[in-house]
Order: structure tokens, then sequence, then C-alpha cells
């Protein structure tokens, strides 16, 4: 295969991890079948548009492919929010756990449940490898909402996870060892 298949291929495999996880998201997709479903269909269409020439002209066509994706989810969830009354995607927040799978691990689960907006600017950073500067662009924001955005959903996520990992009552009995260290020495 060449290098330049290989990494179409590559991105049309990212792309497709990046749909998955922002369409596993309890509120509109209930299963895994009807996500895989929708990514695909999405994936496709966005490919399309880019050979077509839609989206941003300028800058990276990998940029291009996930920003063209983004814009038909958010169309999808707008008719889904539309269908069942609510005007505003980020306001239209049902209640978590939807999917019931026990396979999910306690962090996909915690990145399910953030709202749209903080999960497309968290995963294109994290999962697609993007810069800020490109997210920024990709999700058509400022780069300093980019990052306010990037805070509030590394917060929501690390205050969710240290609930997941609270400890049991069994460990907070445990006496807390007072070592002292006569080694370190303080340097003024």
């Amino acid at each position: 295969m060449t290098p330049k298949y290989e990494a179409a291929d590559n991105t049309g495999g990212l792309l497709r991890r990046f749909g998955l996880a922002v369409a596993r998201d309890n509120r509109f997709v209930c299963d895994e079948r009807s996500a895989r479903v929708l990514v695909e269909n999405l994936s496709r269409r966005a490919l399309l548009a880019a050979r077509n020439g839609e989206g941003p002209r300028q800058g990276d066509p990998r940029l291009r492919l996930f920003s063209l994706f983004i814009c038909f989810y958010r169309r999808h969830v707008r008719l889904a929010a539309a269908e069942d009354g609510a005007s505003d995607i980020a306001s239209h927040n049902y209640p978590s756990g939807a999917d019931s799978s026990d396979s999910a691990s306690p962090l996909e689960r915690a990145v399910r449940n953030l709202p749209l907006e903080l999960r497309e600017s968290l995963l294109l950073v994290v999962l697609g490898r993007f810069s800020h500067i490109e997210a920024a662009q990709a999700l058509d924001i400022s780069l300093a909402a980019l990052i306010d955005r990037l805070a509030r959903g590394r917060a929501m996520l690390a205050a969710e996870l240290s609930q997941a990992r609270a400890p049991s009552p069994h460990h907070l009995h445990r006496p807390v060892l007072q070592r002292s260290a006569p080694y370190l020495r303080l340097i003024k």
C-alpha cells in the first residue's frame, strides 16, 4: 500500500473512532449498533462533501474532514432535539444512563456524560491529535473559547472520575503513616 493511501486509511479510522466517541453520549444514540451506523453514514457524507470541495478550503484536508463530520453530527443532533421538543443543543441534557453497558470504563462513561460542545473539543485535541488552533478552526470557535471548553471538560472529567474512585469505607479507617525523612534537607 502506498503511503498516500495508508494515510487516508489512518484518517478514516481515526475519524470513525472520533465519531464513535462523540456519538456515544447516552442522549441521542441508545445502543452500539445505532452509533456505528450513524458514524458510518456521517463519515461517508463527510468524505463525499470533502471530495466535492465543501467545508473550509484552507488548511489540512484531515481538518476539513473532521470539521465536516462535526457539522453533520450537529445537524443530526439538532434534528433529534427538534423531534423531542428542545430548541438548543447545549441545553438538551437528558438524564444519562440510557446505555446500560457495564463494559464501558469509568473514563468512557465520564466522557459520554459530557455536554456535546465539551466532548467535541476534548476529543478533537486528545483523540484527533489536533493542535488547539486546528481544533478551534474545526469547531469554528475562537482559541480562547476552545481553551475554556477544554478546561471545563477536563474539570468535569476529573470530578466525575474522582467520584467513581471514591474510597471504600474500609479504607477510611486505615491509619495514616507519618514518615519523617531525615535525609531531606531544607535548602535556603
